[in-house]
């Protein structure tokens, strides 16, 4: 009996330990044709993109061949007419030695490397651009007239969104995209998965024992080379290497982490292995899921009370919310309701008529920012808001914060200081309407809440934490201050501090929940301290990137309305809405300026066709109108076979004023876009700008 049961557990023994090995064998198997099959699937997307790209610059490349050709003939036709010094065709521009001498509004790099290159065509590499300060680079072909003189045609690509279109082709796969030289410097590179740090391919491969097996002779595809290499980390990676403009050197290449290429699949099957172990223990270990599966099912089951009743209490809030804000809303209209009909009594007596309107202008203003921040609010829950990035100058945002706030809020004897610690990189790159947005908000709630004679303290500061650079935005006042109670729900969504149903303060209270969210997506933080009857301080670290070139940033100018200045200027306005014609043309008048009117898309289409070149300085297109839309209008008067109509000035304007509707009029071929109610000042100043009016 012993010796039978020795015998078993011998046997016992030997069959799992084969069962293991075997198993082990066919992991080691299944994972080695995962890995080869991961290899040409790497290999395969990176030549399609190269292929991809590489056919999109040669079909660029003959387009502008094709330009210049024409543009010959133009030329040489009348040998009388002078080579302009720079103009836009289209998608490209042109270059000339006088234009590049003179630096006739062009980007001097492209002109540097022209003048300097003795070739038909080639690419300017990636460089700062003098015109828009965007990093770009250009694809470029030389023509040159019967009487010598030279021209070049260039097309301008974008980095960010050449490396975007780049990392979009590659999905989900993971690892670095790199547009290599001839001579192996790197040039581009994707912001995704990208290594910051190398500037050359050979800074990747790692010479050592087995430098002579570096190339493994694979050849994959129609031109893609796979070579293994080891990254600075010194983690297996994998490169694919494919030509992508083989006329100028440029190579595509791919960098892909060893353990990228195994993905989860090795991870599957070791884990199948185990379960065939796990198998061999018998029922404890079936017991013990079961066991885990009823505590699962039980933490699920708690789960589903505790979203309920947190969805029964954001109901609660959000009701509670809508009460208060109708109160909110209704207090202005009121107010804009009855001043119109006091003015309407009041017609004769012209000082009674001016202070209505003065009112109504305020009480519109209130209005509309509750409907902002209401509509800020919902996309923030619905994560559609977005944020841009632009220069922005921080001190000189702040005092014009500080400014604008003593201008218009600060009465009764209450005062409000700036101070600017030492900024070493003051312009950074920011969100400029959200940043503002946030520090108003802050600035506006002290204001709000301090008595009279109070004091507001706003100040501006730069350090260095974890190597990166923050800015520090604080706002201390000396007002009512707040309770531990009021703080726990100072940033909550639908939550309001003080009831304005039964409290003279002002606002639909969802300013600081905007704040704080904004914040967060700024990857910033957010601090509180206040104690009842001696104010608040409120502290915003957030980290920004400093702009390391010379930005442009904003100034703001006073505004200067000179009727005789635009006398002249012919414009069209297109709206479907009667009022809302009236209004910008009678806008428009005010400052000097004659506007004629088209009621839809296509009949505004029809008035540009029929005018002479020149006649309308510029058009203020509406979105939403029917027979024939605003887009649609701006993109069938972009593709008329008429020069004036492709550079003619056209402006939207649209009731959405979210930073997607500005993108999508930009597609559209508009130049600019004004968000409802239409702000006399800024009609002003897109008019001046896009008709060059001082």
């Amino acid at each position: 009996m012993k010796t039978s049961t020795k015998g078993l557990l011998a046997f016992s023994i030997v069959a799992l330990f084969l069962m293991g090995l075997s198993a082990w064998g066919f992991v080691r198997y299944v994972d080695r044709a995962l890995m080869e099959a991961s290899l040409q699937t790497y290999s395969e997307t990176v030549h399609s993109i190269g292929q991809s790209l590489g056919t999109s610059f040669a079909r660029d490349l003959s387009d502008i061949e094709a330009r210049i050709k024409t543009l010959i003939k133009e030329l040489a036709a009348d040998e009388a007419v002078p080579l302009p010094m720079s103009r836009v065709y289209g998608i490209v521009t042109l270059y000339t030695d006088d234009g590049c001498a003179k630096s006739a509004g062009i980007d001097a790099g492209v002109c540097k490397a022209l003048v300097k290159s003795e070739s038909e065509f080639g690419i300017v590499s990636p460089h700062i651009s003098s015109v828009n300060g965007m990093r770009v680079f250009n694809l470029w072909a030389r023509g040159s007239l019967p009487d010598g003189r030279r021209f070049w045609l260039s097309r301008e690509y974008e980095v960010n969104a050449f490396t975007r279109q780049m990392v979009g082709a590659f999905g989900r796969l993971e690892g670095g995209i790199y547009v290599v030289d001839a001579a192996g410097e790197i040039v581009m590179r994707s912001a995704r998965g990208g290594n910051r740090t190398m500037h050359r391919m050979s800074d990747f491969i790692e010479v050592g024992s087995d430098a002579a097996n570096m190339r493994s002779g694979l050849l994959i595809g129609a031109s893609s080379t796979v070579l293994s290499v080891r990254t600075v980390e010194g983690n297996p990676a994998v490169m694919f290497m494919v030509p992508l403009f083989q006329k100028n050197g440029w190579s595509l290449v791919g960098i892909v982490p060893e353990s990228a290429l195994r993905g989860d699949a090795s991870g599957f099957l070791y884990r199948a292995f185990l379960l065939i172990l796990i198998c061999c223990l018998g029922v404890g270990v079936f017991m013990g899921l079961w066991f885990h599966v009823q505590l699962a099912s039980q933490r699920r089951e708690n789960a589903l009370i505790q979203e309920k009743m947190q969805a029964y209490s954001a109901s609660e809030a959000k009701s509670r919310f809508l009460s208060n804000m109708t109160h909110d809303m209704r207090t202005p209209l009121n107010a804009i309701t009855g001043m119109t009909a006091i003015a309407l009594r009041s017609m004769k007596d012209s000082e009674r008529v001016v202070d209505s309107l003065k009112k109504i202008d305020q009480a519109c203003r209130l209005l509309l920012g509750i409907v902002n921040d209401v509509l800020d609010m919902s996309r923030i829950e619905s994560g559609k808001m977005t944020l841009i990035s632009e220069p922005v100058n921080l001190p000189d945002m702040m005092a014009e914060l500080r400014d604008m706030m003593a201008a218009n809020s600060i009465t009764d004897g209450k005062t409000l200081t700036l101070t600017v610690g030492i900024i070493d990189d003051p312009v950074v790159s920011a969100d400029p309407s959200r940043l503002r947005q946030v520090v108003l908000n802050i600035l506006t709630n002290a204001v709000k809440y301090t008595r009279s004679d109070g004091r507001i303290d706003l100040s501006l500061s730069q350090f260095e934490q974890g190597g990166r650079n923050i800015y520090r935005f604080r706002c201390a006042d000396n007002g009512i201050g707040m309770d531990e109670n009021l703080k726990k729900r100072l940033f909550q969504p639908f939550e309001r501090a003080i009831d304005s149903a039964v409290n003279r303060v002002a606002g639909v209270g969802l300013g600081l929940s905007i704040t704080k969210s904004l914040v967060d997506m700024m990857q910033g933080h957010i601090s509180v301290t206040s104690e009842i009857g001696r104010g608040t301080d409120i502290i915003i670290d957030i980290p920004f990137e400093p702009v390391t070139t010379e930005a442009k940033t904003e100034q703001a100018e006073e505004t200067v309305f000179d009727e005789t200045a635009m006398a002249g200027v012919h414009v069209l306005v297109v709206e479907d809405n009667d009022i809302n014609a009236e209004v910008a043309v009678e806008f428009l008048a005010f400052m000097g300026v004659t506007a004629e009117r088209a009621a839809n898309g296509r009949e505004a289409l029809d008035m540009v066709e029929a005018a002479e070149p020149g006649h309308f300085a510029m058009v203020f297109m509406d979105i939403q109108m029917p027979v024939m839309d605003g887009l649609e209008a701006s993109r069938q008067i972009r593709a008329k076979d008429r020069p004036d109509l492709k550079t003619l000035p056209i402006v939207a304007l649209t009731a959405n004023a979210f930073t997607e509707e500005s993108i999508i009029v930009k597609k559209a071929g508009m130049n600019d876009c004004l968000s409802k109610p239409l702000d006399m000042k800024k009609l002003f100043l897109c008019v001046s700008r896009w008709t060059k009016v001082d």
